[in-house]
């Protein structure tokens, strides 16, 4: 299994691409907005033979969707979001206009839905859901387990957490169920902002030592 990370348009979301050994990939939060970042997309994926299988989105931000209709119309795939993420097209497509981007509804709708704890398998490549509602309703997180890899979205960002329009409680609930408990050796992949590790977040974020305590005192 391989992982590419690309960083596009104004925001600098971190668009993934996650592949097996046959080239059967998924792309994770698709950002390119223009021709030259769709392009680079297409250029490193057509060059290795790579075969998108689907598009999946971590929360329903038009920062991270205004690739899927793109890669829709060039490759055939779905888009799937979590089930209570309740996306509104014409907001989506009012926060399209501020950044310039000509949309349309059936660009950003996502056709797919997944629900808490389900596991995604799009031939070789497996993707466990992780329901973290607090950034919005339906946020999730993706883990890998093979490669101990989690896609956090805008949940999570290198020593914090992400701005939450949910509320923190439910939310470090969750983290403190599903995320902090997985294997010390998890590598984070952010929506935005460099990398980062379980391990680091433990020795270095706020709210995960907070988390670590709290269960310590249990």
């Amino acid at each position: 299994m391989q992982v590419k990370k690309f960083i596009f348009n104004e925001l600098k979301v971190n668009s993934y691409l996650l592949w097996d050994n046959k080239g059967n990939c998924v792309l994770i939060d698709p950002g390119c907005q223009n021709a030259d970042e769709q392009e680079e997309l297409s250029e490193y994926i057509d060059s290795r033979g790579l075969k998108p299988r689907e598009v999946l989105f971590t929360h329903g931000h038009i920062d991270h969707m205004v690739g899927a209709g793109y890669l829709r119309k060039t490759y055939g795939v779905s888009s799937w979001i979590h089930e209570e993420e309740m996306v509104d097209p014409d907001r989506i497509l009012s926060a399209a206009r501020i950044y310039g981007l000509n949309l349309e509804k059936k660009d950003i709708i996502a056709n797919k839905e997944f629900s808490d704890g389900q596991h995604l398998v799009f031939e070789g490549v497996t993707l466990k859901v992780i329901h973290t509602p607090g950034h919005t309703k339906g946020s999730v997180c993706f883990y890998e387990p093979s490669h101990h890899w989690l896609f956090t979205g805008d949940t999570l960002m290198k020593g914090s957490l992400c701005f939450s329009d949910e509320g923190y409680g439910r939310l470090l609930d969750c983290l403190s169920r599903e995320v902090i408990t997985l294997p010390e050796d998890t590598q984070f992949f952010f929506g935005h902002g460099p990398d980062s590790s379980l391990e680091e977040e433990m020795a270095s974020n706020p709210f995960f030592r907070r988390m670590k305590n709290k269960q310590g005192t249990q």
